[in-house]
């Protein structure tokens, strides 16, 4: 009776788990956390998230590599960032080291030359160094700063 309850929670926890997936793909650590907030006990989120890894719907690489190419098409963040957001999320170093290698120094740049294309910011910080602040704030390195600017001013 006992095994038979908790398979019966474990697949409840499974279709909580596929409902949040269901929305946008998320990280192990990112359902495990959901699911715990749901009141849901550590052996039964371990029970469904390692049904949902066999099943291939949950891929923490997959995962952060989907993650790095959204941040590169929304062009508005640095990859001190992305990294940052994919470590909050609870991906591994090495995970995060092999997604960025698709998010590279010269694409930064591309992301701070659209940045500064938008007109509000620019009268916001018309002086190069109260934006170059603003950028550097934003995460994004003082030599990638430099070279857009660069671009920019040619």
């Amino acid at each position: 009776m006992t095994e038979e309850l908790n398979s019966e929670i474990v697949q409840k926890a499974v279709f909580a788990a596929s409902n949040l997936l269901s929305y946008r793909p998320r990280s192990r650590y990112e359902l495990q956390q959901a699911l715990q907030r749901k009141g849901y006990q550590s052996g039964i989120i371990d029970a469904a998230l390692t049904q949902l890894q066999e099943h291939d719907l949950i891929n923490d690489a997959r995962f952060a590599q989907l993650w790095v190419e959204d941040r590169v098409r929304s062009a508005r963040h640095s990859r001190l960032k992305v990294m940052t957001e994919l470590k909050q999320k609870g991906i591994d170093r090495d995970v995060i080291d092999d997604a960025m290698t698709h998010y590279t120094a010269n694409q930064e740049i591309e992301v701070i030359k659209i940045l500064l294309h938008d007109q509000p910011l620019r009268q916001r910080y018309p002086d190069n160094n109260e934006l170059h602040h603003y950028l550097s704030g934003r995460g994004f390195n003082h030599a990638v700063i430099r070279a857009a600017l660069a671009d920019l001013a040619n």
